[in-house]
């Protein structure tokens, strides 16, 4: 055989390895692992925005222009954080506890509160409401977020 066919043929039983390597990590998924991931995902993006919203609404950073960013970011994606919990969507890497799903009536209220909240914040800063209106809204904003971490997220 020659160099050329050598190496196209090993090539080729590294490719077979990568390939059977990937079904072999897709087989041992669980039911949830995307919607995890991407739940996890998106409350770090909220509370990357809510940090940096507090960095600029203690005026500890100034960067104008950018709370509206980060109060239309965390308004926009907390519309229909329930939609992210399927039933027993929990495991090991997951902070939701299960009583999330005991108790799914005060789940979703608590997550609806939070996105009024957000609205309402962005509504706020939107229209460039006085400082002291801000802090007040920011403060319902992560009050409602306290509020569903307490009873539904795991402690660090």
């Amino acid at each position: 055989m020659s160099a050329r066919k050598r190496s196209l043929v090993l090539v080729l039983c590294l490719a077979a390895t990568a390939l059977s390597s990937v079904h072999a990590q897709d087989e041992e998924e669980g039911p949830y692992d995307n919607e995890i991931g991407y739940r996890q995902a998106l409350m770090k993006s909220i509370g990357g925005h809510v940090a940096a919203s507090a960095a600029l609404v203690t005026g500890k950073v100034t960067e104008p222009g950018h709370l509206k960013i980060h109060a239309a970011a965390i308004a926009g994606v907390s519309n229909d954080i329930p939609k992210y919990f399927p039933k027993d969507s929990t495991d090991e890497d997951s902070a939701a506890k299960p009583e999330i799903w005991m108790d799914w009536d005060d789940f979703e209220k608590k997550a609806h509160d939070m996105h009024d909240a957000a609205v309402a914040y962005n509504r706020v800063v939107q229209a460039d409401g006085s400082a002291a209106d801000v802090r007040t809204a920011f403060k319902s904003l992560t009050d409602t977020c306290k509020a569903c971490h307490e009873d539904y997220r795991k402690k660090d």
